[in-house]
């Protein structure tokens, strides 16, 4: 009877540990490409003395619309490679010659739906005379925590 048992136990021993050698083996990790850090939402500052809240921007909302490689905007034509907060200068100025955001923000490019434009349209910063100021510029500042009585 303790025979069997031990046998059993080894057995079980020796299949767990063939597992977790195959499964966490270093050659098969080698060939797995790295999964890149992304943070899903980056908080971009206001500039200096800007009456403008933050700007949040959501990886993950844009990457529903395709864009699912860092490559795919961090191309140094779009976005700097360097993906470091503030590696890119983006000004309201840029954005509106079309730089940075204003790349695909601009009231122009299509909306872009399981790998294929729509007929809707990018929103761009101003659209048909309306600012679109909110729709980015909406990081709404911590409120400090109330002093208790």
């Amino acid at each position: 009877m303790r025979k069997t048992l031990f046998f059993t136990i080894g057995m079980i021993v020796a299949f767990g540990a063939i597992y977790l050698f195959e499964r966490f083996d270093a050659s098969s990790a080698a060939e797995k490409p790295e999964k890149p850090k992304m943070r899903a939402t980056v908080i971009f500052p206001a500039a200096k003395g800007s009456e403008y809240a933050p700007v949040a921007f959501s990886h993950t909302s844009h990457a529903r619309f395709g864009y699912k490689k860092c490559k795919d905007c961090h191309d140094d034509k779009m976005f700097s490679e360097d993906k470091s907060l503030n590696s890119n200068k983006i000004t309201m100025d840029a954005i509106n010659e079309g730089k940075f955001c204003g790349h695909c923000h601009n009231g122009t490019t299509k909306v872009m739906q399981g790998g294929k434009d729509t007929d809707d349209v990018v929103f761009a910063p101003a659209m048909e005379g309306v600012e679109m100021c909110v729709l980015c510029h909406n990081v709404k500042p911590r409120e400090a925590p109330k002093a208790e009585k």
